[in-house]
């Protein structure tokens, strides 16, 4: 009995480090989307499982950035899409697709995250980065 009363706080911390937030900036885009889209539209998201988080946070459903102009059509008609997700390592994964013309052409960045990394190149440099 013990021995389970000394082992959970290290087991607080250990489970509060596995379900905390991981992928910086999840809960943000989230509900950034939510205040600004009604519940039952739908949004598309060029990430990995990981960043699905987003879609939580957001309470709406969220499909996969498909790689053609017509289904992105198609799809903001039928679920009237305006936002797509792109998680700053899939940029260049999104920026491949045949569809990137179109979603360059037709949507703008709304949020950008940055982080304060501590990291510091010179004297002036704050620390801080830009995360798509």
């Amino acid at each position: 009995f013990l021995i389970l009363i000394l082992s959970l706080y290290p087991l607080k911390s250990q489970i509060t480090l596995h379900y905390d937030t991981q992928f910086l900036g999840t809960d943000v885009v989230g509900q950034y989307i939510k205040s600004h889209t009604a519940d039952t539209d739908r949004f598309l998201i060029s990430a990995s499982a990981q960043k699905l988080a987003a879609c939580y946070f957001a309470e709406r459903f969220c499909f996969a950035l498909p790689g053609d102009e017509d289904s992105i059509i198609k799809f903001e008609k039928k679920f009237n899409s305006k936002y797509i997700f792109i998680y700053d390592n899939s940029i260049s994964e999104a920026m491949s697709l045949k569809s990137w013309n179109y979603i360059s052409n037709n949507y703008k960045i709304a949020q950008v995250g940055m982080i304060n990394t501590g990291e510091k190149t010179s004297a002036e440099d704050n620390g801080y980065r830009i995360a798509l």
